[in-house]
């Protein structure tokens, strides 16, 4: 199964969002393995719905290719306490070790921001 990551990303933002979400995607032709393309759209699928629970403001989107990683980052600003344990973050985290990849979220200059990697 070929799992068009770009696509399904862009119909997962069309189908969840009233808010503007921005979502930039440059994978420059790169074959994303499957377990990749799906344990990265669980992600996507999580801190977006994250994004829109806990915040009013847009949300922007960007995945990428960087030095052979796959690359997911969400950012939106930050309302409120940041939570660094919880079952969402931790599945998410649990589901980039599962393809050898990595999973941080941070606050940096009043954003949330989430970052997956996972090579390719």
């Amino acid at each position: 199964m070929d799992i068009d990551l770009k696509r399904v990303l862009t119909e997962l933002i069309e189908r969840i969002s009233s808010r503007h979400i921005n979502f930039n995607c440059d994978l420059a032709d790169h074959a994303i393995p499957d377990l990749t393309a799906e344990a990265m759209f669980r992600v996507a699928q999580e801190g977006l719905t994250n994004a829109l629970k806990h915040s009013q403001s847009d949300v922007n989107v960007t995945l990428n290719i960087d030095e052979n990683a796959l690359v997911l980052t969400i950012r939106n600003t930050l309302q409120g306490k940041v939570r660094s344990q919880g079952v969402g973050l931790k599945s998410m985290s649990e589901r980039m070790q599962a393809v050898k990849g990595m999973f941080n979220v941070t606050q940096e200059a009043g954003e949330w921001v989430l970052v997956a990697r996972a090579p390719v």
